[in-house]
């Protein structure tokens, strides 16, 4: 399956999660490829790749859209899946604490791509073309979104079996979760009809916080009944430290709310196996 972290409000931690699910869908023994979709690269700079060094998702996606322009006088969408655009170059296998999964890393020149796409026929199916040959030989393909709900966003909803949306319990970041609603929605209809949610996940949600509490009960209350909610993740620096560190038991043994955390991430991880094998 594939599935995107997404919500166009930054800081709510879609880097962290796609990193913490990576980690957890590896040490369970899966085949994880993590796609960096954002230009500002920073899940490839957390797992300590230069963007400026490499090319990789964006030379893929250049590679998908010069074939499509090659072929598009008599394309059909059998045509487009079976492009088997070549992606063992952009791939990087990357070691984090205890384990090691795979990468395609973003640089900063996915920002023009984004331009390009606007102006394409079919514009919004380039990386779901760009990933085809990669479902088979992964379990899960995770993929961190930028900030925004603009084209490069939509191609990956376009691409994704599932979103993931974490959310920080505020006004402003749950007045802006309304959008990603309809944009989910939008794509759902026009590109992906067999998008599905697989859920909302709180972050940095502190227990004693009564207004997170209240925030948390109204979303519950607003959207709960069609999209699952995932207990929070609770704010702790043991999120930073593993960037720093050796295993999850070396984190657990030094952060007290280590635990909670990653207990909160695998409430997450176990859905996605779940629904993987559907």
């Amino acid at each position: 399956m594939i599935l995107s972290i997404a919500n166009q409000k930054g800081g709510t931690g879609k880097t962290t999660t796609t990193l913490v699910l990576a980690y957890l869908l590896a040490k369970k023994s899966k085949k994880v490829l993590a796609v960096d979709f954002d230009p500002q690269a920073s899940l490839t700079m957390a797992l300590k790749i230069n963007p400026s060094e490499i090319s990789g998702v964006d030379k893929i996606l250049l590679n998908c859209m010069a074939k499509y322009k090659e072929q598009q006088s008599d394309l059909n969408f059998e045509d487009t899946i079976s492009f088997n655009i070549p992606v063992d170059d952009a791939i990087e296998t990357v070691s984090f604490m205890d384990v090691e999964f795979d990468l395609i890393p973003a640089n900063p020149e996915l920002e023009d791509i984004e331009t390009q796409l606007k102006s394409m026929v079919d514009g919004d199916s380039i990386l779901l073309w760009s990933l085809s040959s990669c479902k088979e030989r992964y379990d899960i393909i995770l993929i961190d979104n930028r900030p925004a709900l603009d084209w490069l966003v939509v191609n990956a909803l376009t691409a994704s079996d599932y979103i993931l949306a974490p959310v920080e319990l505020s006004t402003i970041a749950l007045g802006g979760f309304a959008e990603l609603l309809k944009t989910v929605a939008r794509v759902k209809r026009k590109f992906n009809e067999n998008l599905k949610w697989l859920g909302i996940l709180p972050v940095k949600f502190e227990k004693r916080n009564r207004d997170m509490n209240k925030k948390l009960e109204i979303l519950r209350e607003k959207v709960g009944k069609h999209i699952e909610i995932f207990p929070p993740v609770p704010k702790s620096v043991s999120l930073e430290r593993m960037l720093h560190i050796d295993s999850a038991d070396e984190l657990m043994k030094n952060v007290k709310s280590a635990k909670n955390v990653l207990q909160a991430y695998e409430n997450v991880t176990n859905k996605i196996l779940e629904v993987a094998v559907e």
